[in-house]
């Protein structure tokens, strides 16, 4: 059985959506669990709306206080499927891109699966999937970590892959090894919201086997999440949290401490060239933070 896992807060239009379009999947998964740190109980309602229109999916409303780790370890005791997958509460998803997500999960030794996420273009200069990240030092093949924990993502998104990250919105994994690898929850910023656990999450868990990349599984996310008037805590969580990653899960030498030194000072320039100003200054109190020893 396959078992959605969805954490929201306090955004029941966009869980409503989320749920309608898995009303309309192909197959129709086991049982959809959301995890609800909402203030009022718009979202349980939701979810029980959801359950009168789709008696063939059994939806589950959990509790939770804030934090999208914190909710997703809730959510990993109480899956029922050999199967679970994570979605968040601002996505819709092609017809069946469900079964073409967790279909590779029928190798043996593939332990989790990510698919393509169009999101909506950014008035900015974006580098996220552009193919100059093979330019960066010690890139690596794309869809790897460096050897600082940073990510080089994918450039040709139409192709399918080996990787070691998974997209957080969208992706899947064997249940138990999911629980065995589980969510840092220090990768929580103040309010709940997390940086980097779906990266962290995924290079531990492709330390248990192979983690794939679908292009057919296709999703919308809206991105919803992220504030512009957040830019500076953001970014100063961002550098903490790129650096926790690093000490945890790679070996700090020398040249992985150099590199991840540049790919910050370049975080900082991409932020000016961009003007965002509250961005690159949270970008470099997180940079004193770590100089002085009061981040990991």
């Amino acid at each position: 059985m396959l078992s959605i896992v969805i954490p929201t807060k306090d955004r029941p239009a966009l869980l409503a959506d989320t749920l309608a379009s898995l009303a309309g999947s192909e197959p129709l998964p086991g049982e959809v669990i959301v995890v609800d740190a909402s203030a009022g109980d718009a979202s349980r309602a939701v979810v029980e709306a959801a359950q009168a229109a789709t008696p063939g999916i059994v939806f589950r409303h959990l509790r939770s206080a804030p934090g999208a780790c914190r909710q997703r370890n809730l959510a990993l005791h109480e899956v029922r499927g050999a199967v679970v997958a994570f979605l968040d509460d601002d996505v819709t998803l092609a017809l069946r891109s469900l079964a073409r997500l967790v279909a590779p999960l029928a190798e043996p030794d593939v332990v989790g699966v990510t698919g393509k996420v169009v999101e909506p273009s950014p008035r900015r200069i974006q580098t996220k999937h552009s193919p100059l990240r093979r330019l960066l030092p010690g890139a690596g093949a794309q869809g790897t970590m460096m050897r600082c924990g940073y990510p080089n993502r994918l450039w040709s998104v139409d192709e399918p892959h080996a990787v070691e990250t998974m997209n957080g919105c969208f992706m899947a994994a064997r249940a138990d090894d999911a629980r065995a690898v589980g969510f840092d929850e220090r990768l929580e910023a103040p309010g709940g919201y997390a940086l980097l656990d779906d990266e962290d999450f995924a290079y531990r868990l492709s330390r248990r086997g192979r983690l794939r990349y679908v292009p057919e599984a296709v999703i919308e996310h809206r991105n919803a999440g992220f504030s512009s008037s957040r830019a500076r805590e953001f970014n100063r969580s961002l550098v903490r949290n790129r650096r926790l990653t690093f000490l945890k899960s790679f070996r700090a030498t020398p040249a992985a401490r150099v590199q991840w030194w540049t790919l910050m000072a370049i975080h900082v320039l991409h932020r000016a060239v961009q003007r965002d100003w509250a961005g690159a200054r949270g970008l470099l109190e997180g940079l004193r933070d770590v100089a002085r020893g009061s981040a990991p």
